[in-house]
């Protein structure tokens, strides 16, 4: 797919859960042979810090 993301993160009082599905275009995100894959965490930071980067229109 490559359409959408969940990230899991710790505020410092609970859990965030971000989910983001594109309405055109992917993410840019590493090939998986799954619909699931376990990455590394430079290449998590790496992908994570792309996707915030660029301009999404929600």
């Amino acid at each position: 797919m490559g359409d959408r993301i969940k990230h899991l993160s710790w505020d410092g009082q609970g859990f965030c859960l971000y989910y983001k599905v594109l309405e055109r275009g992917r993410f840019p995100w590493p090939k998986a042979e799954l619909p699931a894959d376990v990455i590394d965490a430079a290449s998590y930071t790496m992908s994570w810090n792309a996707i915030r980067k660029r301009s999404v229109r929600c």
